[in-house]
């Protein structure tokens, strides 16, 4: 985020009204002329659904659809300061501590016609601070004690310590707004066709092979969406996505293939669009294996590992080399040294470590992705210089995900082709990746690191306050802290590419990854 967000000593009142209306600015109709409403978008996707579920899986493949189908109280805005904007909640007022939120709700109905009540709302955010039933994110909700109802139209959040960001933390999709009714009556049985205030509903959904869609005329934002449907098809090779759209079968191809990028451009019929986002490619480590739990060993891996000529040679110069184990966010210190290319510096700490002879390591990555498979064939090569012998394997990205990363059943792994933050500020990933809370189902990212205390309590201190002077001053070294721990191999910050037709109009991607589909017309 971009402003100071400090609470004491006043109450501040924020109240942000979303924009209405059915018709374009005159801006947006001189720039791309008039908006045609209805017809179908389809993008070739390189993630499957997994679950709707806003307390389920959390690959893109679920998210990016799951924010289509649902609101959560306020929202990513990139034209607000902060970056969150009104959602369900059409203004707020904090206390002067920063301890009492109040929340007035607009009017909204879901997808099926009922109006949004504050039950629905106090339901949603008791499930998302109940660590068994928000088991991936809990961590997000760590502070909030209780959800009262004042009146039929006004919510209170009480926390326990401030938060810095907690309007961040309210726009992730963990928060999303469900039906009480419908989620308690139906059961797991909901989340198929689940009900949401969003801008689309479910229309069809076949695992495995795509997700249809529809309007919901009964979206809160008049006149919006333009679309009437929204197909998402998901084809896990990097160059059949590419055949979608080059032959007319899909309107966007999310993750165009890095090495293809300038060959691509000044394409008939479409356009090259890349937007800095929150991403990150890194490899995690299972710190169980071998003697990756040794520092110096996992240095060694980050010193191994020549980034600048495989930015090049697999990512088209697109990636700039981290020097941050989470992803580039506010605070962020350009002063913090890189892992850069030392392999004497790598031989000399595994001559120190347990394993001066190196081992045996097998690294996972998923099927269809191109760069990921160049990525491994040369991590295969650099490593065998300081005594790793690797072994890669393509797994399915759904099976990838679920069945072995989260679980652990992995040596070292590229768990998703795409990696992403679901805020612009740090807080998010770094108290998933950095904090060893009971909450944090995620703690270490999977890794099985044990995360010293001196950083688990910087972390803490960064996130828990609202004192702007201390996050600036934190976050910084939390983030050159986790770099020295090296807790897996940091290799880039990278944009997102998508293939979009000259059809497609309002297309953006937001700092936070995803689309905001709601904006998009097509025009033949």
């Amino acid at each position: 985020m971009k402003t100071s967000r400090n609470l004491f000593g006043l109450l501040i009142v924020v109240a942000l009204l979303a924009s209405c209306g059915g018709s374009a600015s005159s801006s947006e109709a001189s720039e791309n002329g008039e908006i045609v409403r209805g017809g179908t978008l389809t993008i070739a996707r390189s993630f499957d659904t997994v679950s709707l579920d806003p307390m389920g899986s959390t690959d893109n493949g679920s998210i990016f659809a799951r924010v289509q189908i649902f609101d959560t109280l306020v929202r990513a805005d990139p034209d607000t300061s902060p970056n969150v904007g009104a959602g369900l909640a059409e203004k707020w007022s904090v206390s002067s501590d920063g301890l009492i939120w109040t929340f007035n709700l607009r009017e909204a109905k879901f997808s099926n016609g009922e109006p949004l009540t504050a039950e629905d709302v106090k339901f949603s955010l008791d499930r998302f601070m109940d660590p068994d039933i928000n088991a991936n994110l809990g961590i997000l909700a760590a502070g909030m004690e209780s959800v009262e109802i004042i009146d039929p139209k006004t919510i209170e959040i009480k926390l326990s310590h401030p938060i810095g960001a907690f309007l961040e933390n309210l726009s992730v999709f963990p928060a999303s707004i469900v039906s009480k009714k419908f989620v308690e009556l139906e059961g797991a049985d909901h989340w198929n066709k689940p009900l949401g205030t969003g801008p689309f509903m479910v229309k069809e959904w076949v695992s495995g092979s795509h997700l249809i869609l529809e309007k919901n005329p009964n979206y809160w934002e008049s006149g919006k969406p333009y679309l009437d449907e929204v197909r998402f098809d998901f084809v896990a090779d990097d160059n059949a996505r590419l055949l979608r759209i080059k032959g007319g079968q899909a309107d966007i191809v999310e993750g165009v293939p890095w090495n293809q990028i300038i060959s691509l451009n000044g394409s008939s019929g479409f356009k090259i669009q890349e937007d800095l986002i929150g991403r990150m490619e890194f490899v995690a480590l299972n710190h169980d294996v071998g003697s990756l739990s040794e520092v110096g060993v996992r240095q060694a891996l980050n010193y191994a590992v020549d980034k600048e000529a495989i930015n090049q040679s697999v990512y088209g110069g697109a990636g700039e080399v981290a020097n941050s184990m989470i992803a580039k966010a506010k605070y962020h210190d350009d002063s913090v040294p890189s892992y850069a290319f030392d392999l004497e510096k790598a031989k000399s700490l595994m001559a120190k470590s347990s394993t001066p002879n190196g081992f045996k390591l097998s690294l996972i990555y998923p099927s269809g992705s191109e760069p990921h498979k160049q990525l491994a064939t040369i991590l295969q090569d650099q490593w065998s210089k300081i005594g790793v012998t690797l072994t890669i394997e393509e797994v399915d990205q759904g099976s990838l995900w679920s069945d072995r990363f989260t679980t652990r059943k992995f040596e070292a792994a590229i768990p998703l082709t795409s990696f992403t933050a679901d805020v612009s500020v740090p807080d998010e990933l770094a108290t998933i990746f950095f904090d060893d809370d009971p909450k944090n189902a995620q703690a270490g990212i999977y890794t099985g690191w044990k995360i010293p205390k001196d950083l688990i309590e910087n972390t803490k201190k960064a996130a828990f306050t609202s004192d702007e002077k201390v996050r600036q001053e934190i976050w910084p070294k939390v983030q050159a802290q986790a770099m020295a721990e090296a807790p897996w191999v940091m290799l880039y910050f990278l944009p997102s590419v998508h293939a979009v037709s000259n059809k497609v109009h309002g297309f953006k991607v937001l700092k936070e990854a995803w689309w905001d589909l709601e904006d998009v017309w097509v025009k033949s």
